[in-house]
């Protein structure tokens, strides 16, 4: 067990400065520039031998979490996976300088990756700035990535689209940035594509005209028949409208849980 605070190496591609090692200091330090702070997530970045780094530190204390860390390791541990299979696949992915954990009777109850900063804006954020043929042509090459992620057996389980960053624009190279749920299946099946289809629509697609979603479609499925892609976006709405509901619902039991608590 860490009593100290501090966290172990356990996997390094290169030196790890032992301050770096006192992660929730180096985070909350005013140093450092902090991206996310979620329940469970905590994403910031610090300047670190005249280069930027990102850590991401993931807190297991729930017992959920303490048991996902038994079966599949911790979440830094995972991040570190997920680049290594999108790498070996062809896919740009962030460089993982390494994996800290703090444990307790052997288990991870806090773990940080450590990732080389990569430069870019978010696809959802580019894509609304952009119109013409610049919008279309990221339409379609994003489409075009989605579907050789799935070819390739490659499945995120979070790809909406501020998880993937535009490193260059022209032409457009993605980089996943949420890497601790990537899987590889032999085959992606059409449930989990639809998953991300929905993710897709429901942080960029809701904003696009038809013409627009049916373009990304077309793009992803292939050869489909037109009333086939008519369909799967048909598909698509009303899956995306289940998940705004129960969007709606969590959120409702949120507030009322803080308002009990005031």
């Amino acid at each position: 067990m860490c009593g100290d605070g501090t966290y172990r190496v356990r996997r390094s591609r290169v030196p790890i400065p032992p301050h770096l090692l006192a992660v929730e200091d180096v985070i909350a330090g005013s140093s450092a520039r902090v991206l996310k702070e979620g329940l469970r997530t905590t994403v910031a970045v610090i300047a670190q031998g005249g280069t930027e780094i990102v850590l991401k530190r993931f807190r297991e204390d729930a017992i959920v979490h303490r048991l996902e860390s038994l079966f599949v390791g911790s979440g830094a541990s995972r991040v570190w996976r997920g680049a290594a299979l999108l790498a070996r696949a062809g896919f740009p992915a962030p460089e993982v300088l390494a994996v800290l954990e703090r444990r307790r009777f052997g288990l991870p109850f806090r773990s940080c990756v450590v990732v080389r900063y990569v430069e870019g804006r978010t696809v959802d954020e580019l894509w609304r700035d952009r119109t013409g043929l610049a919008r279309r042509a990221l339409t379609v090459a994003f489409a075009r990535y989605l579907r050789r992620l799935h070819d390739a057996g490659l499945y995120p389980q979070d790809v909406r689209g501020a998880n993937v960053l535009v490193e260059t624009e022209d032409p457009p190279v993605f980089v996943l940035v949420d890497l601790d749920r990537v899987r590889r299946y032999r085959h992606v099946s059409w449930r989990r594509r639809r998953k991300n289809l929905v993710q897709v629509h429901r942080s960029v697609g809701r904003d696009a005209a038809l013409r627009e979603q049916l373009r990304f479609l077309r793009h992803y499925l292939g050869e489909a028949h037109r009333n086939e892609r008519r369909g799967v976006l048909r598909e698509i709405l009303e899956q995306s409208r289940v998940k705004d509901a129960e969007y709606q619902r969590r959120r409702r039991m949120v507030e009322r849980r803080r308002s009990a608590r005031a």
